[in-house]
């Protein structure tokens, strides 16, 4: 009874990214009530929170770096009601998320995530080629409640799976495709690489490239990156015309990124913010969550995105970029693989992931792979010993 449940956890586990689309109620998505939901069942079966010192560190300092810098950061600007409403639940979603990244994991949320992955990029297949007949995506939800965005990513004409834009599609599949060349499943690999340039998203083009070129340096991975060389190229001597047609399609769009960076993008556009803060507000922080109203305060025009290294200056300060950084660097000295280091680094940049949803998705993966790993090298011990 206890395994199978422990099996619908993770297997729950794994839905979570794909229901983190939908809404249960404003402001509360159907993945988060579901991790919520799961978590009494979960601690009974396993009894373990926070069993990462590093990450416990992390929590309580960005925790107290919140409190400091609205205690002492935002006394023109602050309102209590959201500050309250932040910390609690980055305090409930950090418990759960310390707790689910220490716990054995099952081996079958590795087989529906890469399920899912394999799913979503048939989807994003079908969607390029019914663009490029048609001129229209075609989505694919499920009838309920999307969740409040701020801006309207289901207007772009780019394929994107059962996400909420190319760019969510990408982040998704990342991990895996990183996982997938570890495993050597090279045909799993190429898949995943072909759907996120199906993609056209800007972080997907830029990872997928850097996922590539470490595996060409990691001499473990060379044959798969060989094989996936060979791969891209044989598929683009074949599709050339609608490829060449997409990539330059996606290359412009990232152009125009950069281009307009200053006004729109999650790249600089909260830059006047920034240069708005005192010596003190630069170093602990705005407080979680308040920055758009230290902006109307200051007059100053923001956007409700930001990538992490704005995202967390404003939210706890250099003070809290030095802690994560830190975490991370000791993270990358626990884990096998470090290229999901090197996938968190380079997201920073064009995502807020340490204060979001997805960071529950990207460190849970991650940690599970470590997890699994190190309960097979256990295993191996345990039957050299017999």
């Amino acid at each position: 009874m206890n395994e199978d449940l422990k099996k619908i956890i993770w297997i729950c586990l794994a839905l979570f990214p794909v229901l983190e689309v939908y809404a249960l109620i404003p402001g509360f998505s159907l993945g988060i009530f579901l991790i919520i939901l799961l978590f009494p069942f979960s601690y009974l079966l396993y009894k373990k929170v926070f069993n990462d010192r590093d990450f416990l560190y992390l929590s309580i300092a960005i925790i107290l770096l919140d409190i400091i810098s609205y205690i002492f950061c935002a006394q023109s600007y602050r309102e209590s009601s959201l500050f309250w409403n932040n910390l609690i639940w980055f305090i409930i979603f950090i418990v759960i998320l310390a707790h689910y990244t220490s716990i054995k994991v099952d081996p079958i949320y590795f087989k529906i995530t890469i399920f899912i992955s394999i799913i979503a990029t048939i989807i994003v297949y079908y969607q390029s080629y019914y663009f490029y007949l048609k001129g229209d995506i075609p989505k694919f939800f499920l009838p309920l409640a999307l969740k409040d965005r701020t801006y309207d990513e289901l207007s772009i004409n780019r394929p994107f799976s059962f996400f909420l834009e190319p760019g969510d599609y990408a982040l998704f599949i990342l991990p895996v495709f990183y996982y997938a060349l570890t495993q050597k499943k090279t045909g799993l690999s190429v898949f995943l690489f072909s759907g996120l340039l199906l993609s056209q998203s800007s972080t997907a083009l830029v990872m997928g490239a850097i996922i590539i070129l470490y595996s060409f340096m990691n001499k473990t991975m060379l044959k798969q990156f060989y094989i996936l060389f060979a791969s891209i190229f044989v598929v683009f001597i074949v599709f050339k015309d609608p490829i060449t047609e997409m990539l330059s399609s996606s290359f412009k769009l990232t152009q125009e990124k950069f281009t307009n960076a200053e006004d729109n993008s999650r790249l600089l556009g909260n830059l006047p913010v920034l240069f708005s803060m005192d010596l003190k507000q630069l170093i602990l922080g705005l407080s979680i969550g308040q920055y758009q109203s230290f902006a109307y305060y200051k007059n100053i025009i923001s956007y409700p995105f930001a990538n992490m290294i704005f995202y967390t200056i404003f939210n706890c300060g250099l003070a809290g970029l030095a802690f994560i950084f830190f975490y991370l660097f000791r993270l990358m000295s626990k884990i096998k693989y470090k290229g999901f280091i090197i996938i968190y680094l380079f997201l920073s940049f064009s995502s807020s992931l340490f204060f979001n949803t997805w960071m529950f998705y990207l460190l849970l993966f991650s940690y599970a792979v470590n997890s699994y790993e190190s309960q097979a090298i256990d295993q191996e011990e345990s039957e050299v010993n017999l």
